[in-house]
């Protein structure tokens, strides 16, 4: 996968430098909805989904779910490492 990255969002294109910049202005329940059609540099397609993580509350006393965009790879279905 090559930066930058390209977002068609029903015919408006946007285009991120890196990876965690695209994943951060998509809103998760908009991928749920397939909102998004998103490509690297060379065109390619790239597989876009949800992800639920625990983060700590309150100073670790709690812990809450939060839903996050994650851009991946077609092929390998991995996050590359940058």
């Amino acid at each position: 996968m090559k930066t930058p990255i390209s977002i068609n969002e029903h015919g408006d294109m946007s285009t991120f430098a890196s990876v965690e910049e695209a994943e951060s202005y998509m809103e998760p329940i908009d991928v749920q909805r397939g909102e998004y059609v998103v490509s690297d540099a060379d065109g390619q397609p790239l597989s876009v989904g949800v992800m639920t993580e625990e983060v700590p509350l309150f100073w670790g006393l709690w812990k809450g779910r939060v839903k996050k965009v994650r851009i991946t790879d077609v092929l390998t279905d991995t996050k590359p490492s940058i």
